[in-house]
């Protein structure tokens, strides 16, 4: 079907267009391998399987490095400590690492209060 520059097909049918990009390759006149990009010859991405992690703390102490999820909510009633700033009771904050990223360690301190702490690993 030949599509004029107005938009709309000679045959007066209504016009299809193509979502996204498709790149050629130029000596094969096929859709390009491009790695990261996927093509017809690259497989898809192999699932991963996360564990996840629930504890209710009183104390000081550190989420490791590695995890790529990890929430925190106070549920008691003084303030706490998270990577450096105040939660307030009540409040909760989560950090999420970028697809194929993992975060590093994250300090926390509960004394005086409860906070419940959340990891994806």
């Amino acid at each position: 079907m030949e599509i004029p520059v107005s938009g709309i097909p000679a045959d007066g049918t209504s016009p299809r267009f193509a979502l996204g990009v498709v790149i050629i390759d130029a000596t094969t006149g096929q859709p390009a391998d491009l790695p990261g990009l996927g093509g017809p010859d690259v497989p898809p991405p192999t699932p991963v399987t996360r564990t996840a992690a629930l504890a209710s703390v009183t104390t000081a102490g550190s989420v490791p490095a590695g995890c790529t999820q990890a929430s925190f909510a106070n549920s008691g009633a003084a303030n706490a400590t998270v990577a450096g700033g105040t939660l307030p009771p009540g409040y909760a904050v989560t950090f999420d690492a970028p697809d194929g990223d993992t975060l590093a360690a994250i300090a926390y301190s509960a004394v005086g209060t409860t906070l419940l702490v959340s990891t994806v690993a």
